[in-house]
């Protein structure tokens, strides 16, 4: 795909349709992470926030049908968020975030790695457990996405205006049993120029995820929603950010792409009796 043809495909999204297509059942009362699978059609994977048990919630496109699965041996500090990508042999996992840090004092974030579970019942055990650090300080981050590659992606929510982008290579991560693996830098976003009507507030990334062909990110804001072109083969991979108009939830913390549509579903962290899934379409 040429640059301008890119360009244009990324177009596409800047209107998108909104539709409220589904709420989240009442014990999903922090949702900070959703994905949905590629593996089972149908199939929605949430995760809650800081404070929470290591539980992944499972529910239909419409939030219906919950049950649960729960992490075997993982205690979680401030699960942020949640991602879907391949950990070999044609496997596909779930990426857990424990990356948040409001006060900017964790040594150390961790990325739990389980097999997408075949049924839904009971507990899954760990594939991959990753400790990770930044390079350079602490960052807060409630972004996390996982490339069809392998590579996993952080996005820094530091409340700066100009955010930083690090990844950790696949090989970085499956060599978790070597210590900590320190991420890498990967450029930065300044949303400031992206978003500059929406204040200090809108600016702030809060999820974040990788469409299936790979050439694309988007990023989740309290506001609205920011897609990239991608080129993993760059220093800087992010490159042509359109600015994707929604409708506004409060506390909106989750986001992911739908599998083979050109769209995308979000979700509130706030519980408004209840709180709403949301459907963003874009027409080709």
């Amino acid at each position: 795909m040429t640059t301008l043809a890119a360009f244009l495909f990324l177009q596409l999204c800047a209107q998108p349709q909104t539709q409220h297509v589904g709420n989240l059942p009442a014990q999903i009362d922090e949702a900070s992470g959703i994905a949905v699978s590629r593996a089972y059609p149908g199939r929605v994977y949430h995760m809650n926030d800081s404070g929470s048990e290591a539980v992944i919630y499972v529910t239909n496109t419409a939030g219906g049908k919950a049950q649960t699965v729960t992490v075997r041996n993982f205690d979680p500090d401030d699960v942020e968020d949640l991602g879907l990508g391949p950990c070999g042999n044609g496997r596909s996992c779930l990426f857990i975030g424990d990356i948040g840090d409001n006060d900017f004092k964790r040594k150390t974030i961790e990325l739990i790695v389980v097999e997408e579970p075949s049924e839904l019942r009971g507990s899954v055990p760990i594939f991959r457990r990753v400790r990770m650090q930044y390079p350079d300080a602490p960052h807060n981050s409630e972004s996390l996405a996982v490339h069809p590659d392998g590579t996993v992606f952080l996005l820094t929510k530091d409340e700066r205006g100009t955010e930083r982008v690090f990844k950790l290579s696949k090989e970085q991560w499956q060599a978790s049993g070597n210590g900590v693996q320190t991420l890498r830098p990967a450029g930065t976003i300044n949303f400031r120029n992206i978003l500059p009507d929406t204040g200090a507030f809108g600016i702030r990334p809060t999820a974040m995820d990788i469409s299936e062909d790979g050439r694309r990110l988007l990023v989740l804001t309290y506001r609205d929603a920011v897609e990239f072109a991608l080129d993993i083969r760059k220093a800087e991979p992010l490159s042509q950010p359109l600015r994707i108009a929604l409708q506004f939830l409060i506390q909106q913390e989750a986001v992911a792409y739908v599998p083979g549509e050109s769209s995308f579903v979000y979700t509130s962290e706030y519980q408004i009796f209840p709180a709403w899934i949301m459907k963003a379409s874009c027409g080709r």
